[in-house]
């Protein structure tokens, strides 16, 4: 058994790296060169997804912002006709107030 140990060991030792590096370090170089080219891309990937989702929350914001808008002019189109509707509108829109009713103004006091 301690022949086989030694035979192995003298194998392994008569192995030499040194002429595997002297034939084949252009491979190992276009490996690294490789590498850091990919870490760079996948750097240059991931800004470019943050920057992407941030315009894409924003886009989404202004979107539903754009729906609702969409919503009530379509509403009011649809409803010019209700004299109700005309009457919440000048109410609302002119501060007209029927006959009867009492007007009432909010003053807001900063200063307090």
């Amino acid at each position: 058994m301690n022949a086989l140990f030694k035979q192995i060991k003298s194998e392994l030792n008569s192995f030499r790296f040194k002429p595997l590096l002297k034939e084949w370090w252009w491979v190992c170089c276009a490996l690294m060169l490789s590498c850091a080219f990919h870490l760079h891309a996948k750097n240059q990937k991931q800004i470019a997804f943050s920057s992407l989702s941030s315009t894409l929350y924003a886009i989404n914001a202004k979107k539903s912002i754009e729906i609702d808008l969409n919503r009530e002019l379509k509403l009011r189109i649809s409803s010019q006709s209700d004299p109700e509707w005309i009457k919440l509108m000048l109410m609302k829109g002119l501060g007209v107030v029927p006959n009867g009713h009492i007007k009432v103004h909010f003053d807001e006091d900063l200063g307090m």
